[in-house]
């Protein structure tokens, strides 16, 4: 256990250090938040101003999702799996003294740390803007960590279908258009009807946007909290185990193509 944290240690340093020497990506992402982040603001305050709907409730539901959404390129995880099984290089993992899922959940977690210059001060923002509790806080923190790392495997998952189909283009697509309607990336699930939010409890998209927006923004029950991160730790289960099946079968599949 001990060497295993040393080598995620090793490994988030060695990201860290690559994303400051080229810090065009993390420049352009601190530009386009912020803008983003206002035109939800001003779109919201436009609409209240002929509507009856709760305008703080929706500049900060949408400000939060922003930094949910944007908190990493998810999809990039999948396209570098796909890259990966192209180019043959995963083929290397068999070599190694570690698993191939650890490079790339060293990068997700080094990203994530330098998305905290970003994060934290938009947070405290929230929270004074909306009232926020200190519960609500911590409710949302724990949310956010186990949302993100089922972000983390589901797109982890999409990826290592490459092993199969090579191309996953049109997976990713799919993926993203479900995940846009599920999610709430594009209204709140509170809008829509009963039986489509129950609905949304059979997918994982929820888990890593919904339900810490409205965690932190609505001051929702104990049983709610657990209930939740019951079905995202289902969910991280479920996907971890399935990334397991997928590499082992992936790899000798492909190792059998090869020879």
């Amino acid at each position: 256990m001990r060497a295993l944290m040393v080598k995620y240690t090793l490994l988030i340093v060695t990201y860290l250090k690559a994303y400051s020497k080229h810090p065009l990506e993390v420049f352009l992402k601190l530009i386009y938040l912020p803008v983003q982040m206002m035109m939800y603001y001003f779109l919201w305050i436009n609409i209240g101003k002929s509507n009856t709907l709760d305008i703080t409730y929706m500049i900060t539901y949408y400000l939060t999702i922003s930094l949910l959404i944007h908190s990493y390129p998810s999809r990039h995880i999948a396209l570098s799996v796909e890259q990966d099984v192209m180019e043959g290089t995963i083929t290397n993992c068999l070599v190694r003294p570690y698993s191939y899922i650890i490079p790339a959940f060293s990068k997700y977690i080094a990203w994530a740390l330098i998305y905290f210059i970003i994060f934290i001060p938009s947070l405290v923002f929230i929270t004074f803007y909306k009232g926020i509790t200190l519960a609500q806080i911590l409710y949302f923190i724990v949310a956010t960590i186990v949302g993100k790392f089922v972000e983390f495997m589901l797109w982890f998952d999409i990826g290592l279908i490459a092993l199969f189909i090579e191309r996953i283009k049109g997976v990713i697509i799919s993926a993203n258009a479900i995940m846009l309607f599920m999610s709430g990336s594009l209204i709140p699930l509170s809008f829509f009807p009963k039986w489509l939010i129950n609905i949304t409890y059979f997918f994982p998209f929820r888990t890593f946007i919904y339900f810490p927006a409205d965690i932190l923004l609505s001051e929702r029950s104990t049983q709610y909290f657990i209930l939740n991160i019951v079905i995202g730790l289902f969910w991280l289960i479920l996907l971890t185990i399935i990334s397991k099946l997928l590499f082992n079968k992936g790899v000798t599949q492909l190792q059998g193509n090869l020879s």
